[in-house]
């Protein structure tokens, strides 16, 4: 689920008052597990089917320490499971800098499109300035 769910679905009761804004990733912490699968070849069965056997390989941990992260984040040809907390500083209408934190998953585009320094669109509740989507 990318935030909270007033992002997706604006016309929800109060979710229509939240603000839009511009925030700055502070930071992200980032955390994949990487499948791979390639055919190894194949074998027959009981049944005297053949099938294909994959031959997996599973990377986990940071994904800037998960080796082929970089490549398989511009390829997308894997497997990708995983979550992060990107962490944001944005100036809300009342003209003070807040932080928020929004939590994503591999299946969000921000997973892979967001990096520590980036601008972001994003919608906030004035009433609790915590409560951040992104646009």
């Amino acid at each position: 689920m990318r935030g909270v769910m007033c992002g997706l679905a604006l016309g929800v009761a109060g979710c229509t008052d939240w603000k839009p804004a511009q925030a700055m990733v502070t930071s992200i912490d980032r955390t994949c597990m990487i499948v791979e699968r390639k055919a190894a070849g194949s074998v027959t069965d009981r049944m005297g089917k053949e099938r294909v056997v994959a031959d997996q390989r599973t990377y986990e941990g940071r994904c800037d320490e998960v080796d082929g992260w970089a490549e398989e984040k511009a390829k997308r040809s894997m497997t990708i499971d995983g979550k992060a907390a990107i962490h944001l500083s944005y100036t809300g209408v009342d003209g003070k800098s807040h932080t928020a934190t929004v939590n994503v998953t591999g299946q969000d585009p921000e997973f892979y499109d967001v990096s520590t320094g980036s601008t972001v669109d994003i919608r906030f509740d004035p009433e609790n300035p915590e409560r951040v989507s992104f646009s």
